[in-house]
Formats: C-alpha cells, structure tokens, sequence
C-alpha cells in the first residue's frame, strides 16, 4: 500500500458484500419545494421503518418531512396517489396550522 504520483492509494482492495437475508428497498426519496406567504419550504418524503422487536419501536410508514435548520420535523404519511397540486394543498393547510398559527401565538 502507498500513494500513487497522483497522491492516490495504491494497493488496497475494497469489497462489498450483503449479509445472506438483507433485502435492499426499491424506495425513492422525493422532495418538494413549496413558496407560501412569501416563504420557501422544503419538504422531504424518507421511506418508514419496520417495527423493532428488540427495542420495541413500532412499524413507521413513509413519511413526509419539513426540513429546517437540518432537522426534519413530520407532517404527515405519504400517500401515492395524490395529485401535486393536492400535495400542495396539504403542505400549506400543514404549514397554516403548525407553523404560521404558533407565530401568531407567539407574538
């Protein structure tokens, strides 16, 4: 092992391999961007979780998530077959509720 003329490691071998049982998701991560009272969101769909027997954590669905400050905060399960503008709908119906409606608290 040692460093190529580029600064590139020479002579290490890298493998890769899956323990027999592991099954890989064919999820798909989507995201949306939404402008709402003169705002952007960004919302972010991540596959759920299936329940845990050890640690005793229940099955999660695929969810979606308002991302702020690098931290996702849910907003509701995902569901397939809504349209975008119904989608929409949703995120700012969310968005009036549980953001806009606590600054107004707030103040």
């Amino acid at each position: 092992m040692g460093l190529n003329a580029s600064g590139y490691l020479t002579g290490v071998r890298f493998s890769a391999s899956l323990d027999a049982g592991v099954t890989l998701s064919g999820y798909k991560t989507t995201q949306h961007h939404i402008l709402h009272r003169g705002r952007e969101f960004h919302f972010v769909s991540y596959e759920g979780l299936p329940a845990n027997l050890k640690n005793g954590t229940e099955a999660t669905p695929a969810t979606w998530y308002l991302m702020v400050a690098g931290k996702r905060l849910p907003v509701m399960p995902e569901q397939n077959d809504l349209e975008l503008v119904s989608l929409t709908r949703q995120f700012t119906g969310w968005l009036d509720e549980n953001v806009f409606d606590e600054v107004a608290v707030g103040s």
